[in-house]
């Protein structure tokens, strides 16, 4: 019944994490400590695997029905390549 309401409660986090995507990290961290992975580092790889197919999915969605923008969008893309390699450093 745990592992059943977690899987749900990791539901309800993607679907948010989809469409706003503010703190969903700390959100899944939880839900995969309950669930019993206990090291940190396969925490933070997991998180980071479900993100980036939440995020995924979430943009083949808005695409697919048509609610990108995409001249802010193809501003936003490269500004963000920037700010990523000046942030860096």
């Amino acid at each position: 019944v745990l592992k059943v309401a977690l899987l749900g409660f990791q539901f309800v986090v993607a679907v948010y994490g989809g469409y706003f995507g503010a703190g969903i990290g700390i959100l899944m961290l939880t839900a995969l400590g309950f669930m019993g992975v206990g090291d940190i580092h396969k925490m933070n790889g997991v998180k980071t695997v479900l993100a980036a197919v939440i995020n995924s999915e979430s943009v083949a969605v808005f695409v697919w029905q048509g609610l990108v923008e995409w001249r802010y969008a193809a501003a936003m893309a490269a500004t963000a390549v920037v700010g990523g390699y000046v942030g860096a450093r």
